[in-house]
């Protein structure tokens, strides 16, 4: 009545494993493609912006204004919105570039009307924030030039 060899073949068995593990394989492919383009296509417009400090010029009276050369080397146009100095705001003017710097071009920068105590020949932490957010930071040293 009762069968000996009851249940399904060792081949059978053999091949739904297979079965199971491709299919496995193919959901973690599936889901890894899409969890990475997600990653890369990600980040917004503050990952395309990149500002260079190309040199600047701090050796003014007490000292006084600050001068910058900056470059857009990103893939978009920057337009600066906040200058800190030390964390405190400062006041700035872009010269003719007039708050936007193109992409691929320089522009020079005046950071003027320091709240922050200034030290001679001390580093200081200047930060540059675009409309969009992206945060640019330097260390410059009062009344030196580079």
């Amino acid at each position: 009545m009762f069968l000996k060899n009851g249940g399904i073949s060792q081949v059978i068995a053999a091949l739904l494993l297979i079965a199971i593990t491709i299919a496995a394989a193919i959901m973690t492919y599936v889901f890894s493609m899409g969890l990475l383009g997600g990653l890369q296509a990600g980040g917004g417009q503050q990952t395309k912006q990149q500002l260079m400090l190309e040199a600047y010029d701090w050796t003014g009276c007490c000292p006084g204004s600050l001068k910058l050369w900056l470059r857009n080397i990103g893939l978009t146009d920057i337009v600066l919105a906040d200058v800190f100095l030390n964390g405190l705001a400062a006041n700035f003017h872009l010269g003719p570039c007039h708050n936007t710097i193109q992409i691929q071009k320089s522009c020079r920068a005046i950071v003027t009307n320091f709240v922050a105590t200034i030290t001679l020949g001390a580093a200081h932490n200047l930060k540059l924030v675009s409309v969009d957010g992206a945060m640019f930071s330097y260390s410059v040293t009062a009344g030196s030039a580079s």
